[in-house]
């Protein structure tokens, strides 16, 4: 009697089917950027390497992920090595923001953070929400999201 090939796994446990090019491709995007997030400007080719694909495939994906505002390109890295130097990329601070809202009892916050978690814009309304109805509150937070949305896209 001989082992199956793989094992089959209920759905949503692990990887139970294969991966499609849209897959893998997203997967890969995530990769770079995550290469790039949690070590700081790397150049392609040090993306590349790190991450196990081929700086062809790197390059392309980080083109995308430029063009999407999720990457930028610093400029030349440091001189002194041979050949052609690379760019080095970071993550962008221009690109696109979370928005973090909170309602307290006796305060209304919103911020915008960038993905580097700089804090782009931030509001706060002083004042009491116990026992208010909950319409007007949100009404307000609503107010106060579109103010710093308005104040993080400058």
């Amino acid at each position: 009697m001989t082992a199956p090939l793989h094992e089959a796994r209920p759905a949503g446990v692990g990887r139970a089917l294969p991966d499609t090019q849209q897959g893998m491709r997203r997967r890969n995007l995530a990769r770079v950027l995550h290469a790039v997030s949690a070590e700081g400007s790397l150049s392609r080719a040090a993306v590349a390497s790190r991450i196990g694909l081929t700086r062809a495939a790197v390059s392309t994906l980080v083109d995308e992920l430029i063009r999407w505002g999720l990457l930028e390109e610093l400029g030349p890295e440091r001189p002194g090595r041979v050949g052609r130097p690379g760019s080095a990329l970071a993550v962008s601070g221009r690109g696109p923001a979370g928005i973090g809202a909170e309602i307290g009892v006796d305060h209304l916050a919103v911020c915008a953070v960038d993905l580097r978690g700089a804090v782009r814009a931030r509001a706060v309304r002083r004042g009491a929400n116990r026992g208010r109805a909950p319409e007007p509150v949100i009404a307000e937070l609503t107010t106060l999201v579109g103010q710093v949305v308005a104040e993080a896209e400058r």
